[in-house]
């Protein structure tokens, strides 16, 4: 990452969920952009769900895919953009 965007970037914070949903690992890393977070956090959260928090605010939830492959998930990008 450039310095310049190292700048730019935002500090986020994921929370990896287990099986029943309660988070049992953290990570921290910046970010461009909060959709570029939710993509990092994704990859790196593989089968389990996860939070992702920039500050105090809560980005983007989701949760452990069902059997058809499908996550449930909140977003506040995809709520403020309605």
């Amino acid at each position: 990452m450039s310095d310049h965007l190292a700048d730019r970037a935002a500090h986020y914070r994921v929370h990896f969920l287990g099986r029943d949903g309660t988070p049992f690992a953290t990570d921290e890393y910046r970010a461009a952009s909060d959709d570029d977070a939710v993509l990092r956090a994704r990859l790196r959260a593989e089968a389990n769900g996860f939070e992702l928090w920039r500050e105090d605010r809560l980005i983007h939830r989701e949760d452990k895919p069902d059997a058809s492959g499908q996550r449930g998930a909140f977003s506040s990008a995809s709520r403020a953009r309605r």
